[in-house]
């Protein structure tokens, strides 16, 4: 409580000093009210010479901040409200604006974005979905044209030349997916034309939570295809599903699945092998995990759908459906055996960033969101970011019922079919909240049991998503939608619905967070429209089955013979899923900071990779690269000669240098036994054969070819070593069973294997070159 004072307190003060500068803004109106359309190309013209002159954007933020004001007016018809202003000056800031839903989000955007484009830089505007990216760019694009700026679209399935050119223009919109894939592709790419993302500048990020925080344990992989037998995958699943449930252990809290030594006895006899843990059944081992995780942890209709003959992934933040994605390491496979579908060839990470850590990339990052306050904490700790809350343009008139809880699934959907029967009788619109596919399918299918016409909007069916959403507010609608959060489409109430209640919003189903809870209920009551919202739950929900603990299980004894369709009196119930939410969203905090603190130290190594990718990309000349490489190799391979008594072991010379294939007049340097003079003798020897490269090739090609040899190897390594350090990672938990610190084992040794990479790219860069007639 203390903490959540001193927050209101903090937000106040903040809202207070904004408030000046927001009636400065105002007190311009009249004066812009004035300009001939014309004008405002030669204003933002100024604003940008005033930049070039040495001011800052805080200088001119007041004017910009008035001016992209009234071309929104001049174009769409809309000027921003004062708290819209409040909410763009936050965004300004490097802040997360908390704006309610309704409050017009993409139009507050605008403002800070027109002022931080000015100065050339860029900016990315970054949506939820590619048709909100796509919609907004159509629309606020006409704003930013009226005043002199251009806006750009990245969406999935565009072309290189059309991703460059969107990344050109002063304003660009996309999803934070397509933004971070198109930097880590940039860093695969072998030509400079084929990278598309030159800047990283200012960034503000709608639903910034959800972006920020729920997907940051999820990181952006770009893989490429790892050839396997398909048998393999379909063999460790007929073997997973001969087992009986006393041959494995669950634990759906931790999301763990193990086989016990029944199960262990089984797979050897299975499989034909002595001991199941010997090193070289490693690759069995791993596919017995996948194959019992798929068929253990992974269900059909929440983690993933079949489409079209294909397992397609469904974001369970979004409830959205990701068909460009696998799951990696296999998993993906495994489901595909389980499901009895068509086997795709497994995913080898090439490339991978935490949107956490692609966003660090930035100079400065704003967020907007409906639902921030309580996880103000991570935004600061995580992103230096402080979060604003921004009042409402109007009261908001919502009610918010309390929790009806039922003890089985059964009468909680009988109460749900009640609840919107009673609105119809009405003509109240009703929104439905599910926390899954499945779920809402069986929802569904009790309104058709009820006769109850209705739409649903789940991962089955996003193609008309906009369009169900905006009609959710008819008179008598009723649509089933999975997870609500960044739907992003406003609900507008239609004839006679205010009288009638407004939208009523009803929530089948606690989620992880209350965030995403608040989320849908926030789909109500927009702009001080009437309306309200009621969550129905029942003790067989899995928020209480697996997260509930000792408190649900004694809720569930106590109630065993309670009537199914009354709701259970009291405030113990409501307590028990107010703590087992709580439980979940401290358990994914630990996570999100544990990835990330695994991906700081991988991130570290990414950067220096990257940029040291890039300086070949871009030299005309890498001569002295090679050179240093060479004496590197040099070192290692000398270093690999040299007995106890610092003596050239000279067999071992001759089998290092066959070894790596490298064409120099051996008997010569054999002869040598001093070190000091062996090293300069070898440099010598790399030296002319660059300088016979030069002479057969010219040095433009030559060069070129060096470059191609050089990225080869390094986009080899750092493939090997993402997955070595992929692997560390799974095992380096075990190691706090020996009181050691796993991270820090982790950054120990994933350090000597990034030395090990480099040692590896040097000697493999010069074994090609000493070849380079053969490339």
């Amino acid at each position: 409580m203390r903490y959540e004072k001193i927050d209101a307190i903090f937000n106040q003060f903040h809202v207070s000093h904004y408030r000046s500068q927001v009636e400065q803004i105002l007190d311009l109106e009249s004066l812009y009210a004035q300009l001939a359309n014309r004008e405002f190309l030669t204003v933002t013209e100024t604003l940008k010479q005033r930049l070039r002159d040495g001011a800052t954007a805080d200088d001119i933020k007041i004017h910009a901040f008035a001016l992209i004001r009234e071309a929104a007016w001049r174009v769409l018809g809309m000027r921003p409200f004062p708290v819209q202003i409040l909410g763009g000056l936050v965004l300004h800031d490097g802040g997360v604006a908390e704006m309610k839903t309704g409050e017009g989000k993409t139009l507050v955007a605008i403002m800070p974005a027109f002022v931080n484009a000015l100065s050339g830089q860029g900016v990315f505007i970054v949506t939820v979905n590619d048709y909100l990216a796509k919609r907004d760019a159509e629309q606020m694009g006409q704003v930013f044209a009226f005043a002199g700026l251009s806006t750009g679209l990245v969406v999935s399935g565009m072309s290189t030349a059309a991703r460059k050119a969107a990344y050109q223009c002063d304003i660009t919109y996309g999803t934070s997916s397509e933004f971070g894939f198109d930097y880590l592709r940039d860093h695969i790419a072998a030509d400079l034309d084929d990278q598309v993302q030159p800047r990283r500048h200012y960034a503000i990020i709608d639903e910034a939570d959800s972006i920020l925080i729920d997907e940051a344990r999820t990181p952006l992989i770009i893989s490429g295809e790892a050839t396997r037998d398909a048998g393999e995958y379909e063999r460790a699943d007929r073997f997973i599903k001969s087992l009986d449930a006393a041959d494995y252990d669950k634990d759906e809290k931790d999301k763990v699945i193990t086989l016990t030594e029944t199960g262990i006895a089984k797979a050897e006899a299975f499989f034909h092998v002595d001991n199941l843990a010997a090193a070289e059944n490693a690759a069995l081992v791993h596919d017995i995990e996948k194959a019992l995780y798929a068929n253990g942890m992974m269900d059909n209709g929440v983690d993933y759908i079949i489409q079209d003959g294909k397992v397609v992934i469904v974001d369970q933040y979004t409830g959205r459906v990701m068909p460009s994605r696998q799951f990696s390491d296999g998993l993906h496979q495994a489901i595909e055996a389980k499901e009895g579908v068509a086997i795709r060839s497994e995913a080898k990470t090439l490339a991978t960033i935490t949107l956490q850590n692609y966003f660090r990339h930035f100079d400065k990052i704003a967020g907007m969101t409906g639902t921030a306050q309580t996880v103000a904490e991570e935004f600061r700790s995580v992103y230096h970011m402080d979060v604003i809350a921004i009042p409402t343009n109007v009261p908001i008139q919502r009610v918010d019922r309390p929790d009806q809880i039922y003890t089985t699934e059964a009468g909680k959907l009988r109460a749900v079919t009640a609840h919107v029967k009673a609105c119809l009788e009405k003509g109240q619109p009703v929104l439905i909240g599910t926390a899954s596919v499945s779920a809402s399918e069986k929802l569904s299918a009790a309104l058709c049991r009820a006769g109850i016409a209705h739409q649903v909007l789940n991962a089955k069916h996003l193609a008309e998503e906009a369009a169900i959403v905006a009609q959710a507010g008819q008179r008598g609608a009723v649509t089933i939608s999975t997870n609500m959060a960044g739907r992003g489409t406003d609900i507008k109430l239609g004839p006679g619905v205010r009288a009638a209640g407004g939208l009523c919003v009803i929530g089948t189903e606690r989620h992880e967070s209350a965030r995403v809870d608040n989320q849908l209920r926030g789909r109500a009551g927009r702009q001080g429209d009437p309306g309200e919202s009621q969550f129905y739950l029942s003790l067989e929900d899995n928020l209480l089955k697996i997260y509930g603990g000792p408190k649900a299980e004694k809720l569930m004894a106590k109630y065993a013979d309670y009537p199914e369709d009354e709701p259970i009196v009291g405030a113990a119930a409501a307590r028990a899923v107010k703590a087992a939410q709580d439980f979940l969203e401290a358990k994914n905090a630990d996570q999100r900071k544990q990835v990330l603190q695994y991906d700081d130290i991988i991130s570290r190594q990414r950067d220096l990779i990257y940029r040291e990718r890039q300086t070949v990309m871009e030299s005309a000349d890498l001569s002295d690269q090679i050179a240093a490489m060479a004496g590197d190799a040099a070192d290692a391979i000398i270093g690999a000669c040299v007995t106890d008594g610092r003596k050239i072991d000279t067999q071992q010379f001759i089998r290092t240098l066959s070894a790596y294939n490298i064409p120099i007049p051996q008997r010569e340097l054999v002869q040598i036994r001093d070190i000091d003079t062996l090293r300069a003798a070898l440099m010598q020897q790399f030296a002319s054969l660059h300088a016979a490269h030069v002479e057969e090739f010219g040095a433009a090609i030559a060069n070129n070819m060096e470059r191609l040899v050089l990225l080869r190897q390094v986009d080899a390594a750092w493939v090997d070593h993402l997955t070595l350090t992929a692997q560390l990672r799974q095992g380096i938990g075990l190691r706090a069973y020996g009181q050691n610190d796993p991270i820090v084992e982790y950054s120990r040794e994933s350090a000597d294997l990034f030395d090990e990479m480099n040692r590896r790219i040097v000697l493999e860069t010069i074994k090609e070159l000493a070849n380079l007639t053969n490339y």
